[in-house]
């Protein structure tokens, strides 16, 4: 016995990716609308770093510090995943780990 489309599967699998696609473009959006307020947010706890660090009354490093600490605080930034699905923990004074695109710096340059 073989499978055949009837109008009624159709029908249902039209529902179906039509509900998804709903579902996927809300959440789509929210995720935007989120990132904008974070930007927003990173912009400002960074103006009120950078004249601090201008003004020579702070090193660069407890201005970055200061910076990791008031965006953990304020948002719950603990964590961030890269483009490659990697998390990688937040903290003060942490380097970000080298991009594929880049060597690292014990990795010889070709």
């Amino acid at each position: 016995m073989t499978f055949a489309w009837t109008t009624f599967h159709r029908d249902a699998l039209q529902s179906l990716a039509a509900d998804s696609y709903a579902d996927f473009l809300r959440r789509s959006e929210e995720a935007q609308r989120m990132a904008g307020q974070f930007y927003c947010a990173a912009r400002q706890a960074a103006r009120r770093e950078v004249p601090l660090l201008a003004a020579g009354k702070m090193t660069a490093k407890q201005a970055a510090r200061n910076f990791a600490n008031r965006l953990a605080a304020d948002h719950g930034l603990t964590y961030v995943i890269y483009r490659s699905g990697r998390a990688s923990q937040c903290a003060p004074g942490r380097r970000p780990p080298p991009s594929r695109s880049q060597p690292s710096p014990t990795t010889p340059a070709p």
